[in-house]
């Protein structure tokens, strides 16, 4: 599997990606060679990254990241060579622009470059995109799409036009822009472990760089969405209609129930149960039950909802 939050591509020079982003190469590293993106908090020598928003400051410091673009203002601390920029959001789309492979559509069946187990079961109208590896024994059925570059472990299972690897929902808004949302490439994949089961009508979408995850042994029902950058532990079971925003971690043993949402960049830790319906907007500690929108401990839930029910018959 690819880095789970990096993402390596063709090298570029400093100069290429200064001129891409329109401001000035710094003096004396011209030369420097950029072949990796990553998040914030990762990354190694030769990659860029990107700072928006200041909450994610905390992790600069850290980073192994060779450049980073951030707005004017911020990124001190950083070790490495910071570029400011007007917009950061935009300038990282641009970036990411700049090294993004071009694929072409694939309408149906297995692309040349696909590496496919002899063992696998593919319906004829599947559609299975350049670079994707699929394992031993998985089953995919009729109408399914896994786009480029993603991974589907062994003896899984993909109901009928489940969707692997679509791009995420990942816009940069640009005011000075004619058209206001600017979108921003997704030069990650998604890496679906052994024995899963993706149910019919789920999309789940690739990273921006990285890896969207699927842990081994999960079971996702149908008509769920699973956005960009997701980390899904193992075994885990999650219900029709269930939507998980992009960058949520779920550990391992999780239980989701049908209809309930969960916001981006936030913890859910191992065996979590979620009630059916919820909204869950803070992170959760391990082994907590909640339920509730927004979601509580099931207990609180209860007390407060039977205090309503009273307030109600008065």
């Amino acid at each position: 599997m690819e880095g789970l939050n990096i993402s390596t591509f063709s090298e570029i020079s400093l100069t290429q990606l200064t001129h891409c982003l329109g401001i000035p190469c710094p003096e004396n590293q011209e030369g420097l060679v950029i072949n990796a993106a990553c998040g914030i908090g990762h990354g190694r020598p030769g990659s860029v990254t990107f700072l928006a928003q200041g909450k994610y400051q905390r992790l600069v410091k850290d980073s192994k990241a060779s450049v980073l673009i951030t707005d004017h203002g911020k990124g001190k601390g950083f070790p490495g060579l910071v570029l400011h920029v007007p917009n950061a959001y935009v300038a990282w789309a641009q970036c990411l622009e700049l090294v993004a492979k071009d694929f072409s559509p694939w309408l149906s069946g297995i692309h040349p470059e696909a590496h496919v187990h002899p063992s696998a079961i593919i319906a004829p109208n599947a559609s299975i995109g350049q670079g994707v590896t699929i394992e031993d024994h998985v089953v995919i059925h009729p109408g399914v799409v896994v786009y480029p570059h993603c991974h589907i472990g062994s003896n899984s299972i993909l109901h009928a036009n489940a969707s692997i690897g679509a791009d995420g929902f990942g816009f940069a808004p640009d005011p000075s822009a004619k058209q206001l949302w600017h979108k921003i490439p997704h030069i990650g994949g998604v890496h679906i472990g052994r024995h899963v089961e993706i149910g019919a009508n789920t999309c789940i979408d690739r990273a921006v760089v990285g890896q969207t995850v699927i842990g081994e042994g999960t079971k996702i029902d149908n008509l769920c969405q699973i956005g960009h950058n997701v980390i899904l532990g193992e075994q885990c079971i999650i219900a029709a209609q269930v939507a998980i925003a992009g960058s949520a971690t779920i550990g391992n043993g999780v239980r989701i129930g049908g209809q309930s949402g969960i916001v981006g960049h936030i913890n859910i830790g191992d065996h979590v149960s979620i009630g059916g319906g919820s909204g869950v907007t803070k992170s959760i500690a391990d082994g907590q039950s909640v339920m509730g929108y927004p979601a509580l401990p099931v207990e609180e839930f209860r007390r407060n909802f039977a205090a309503s029910k009273t307030r109600q018959a008065k």
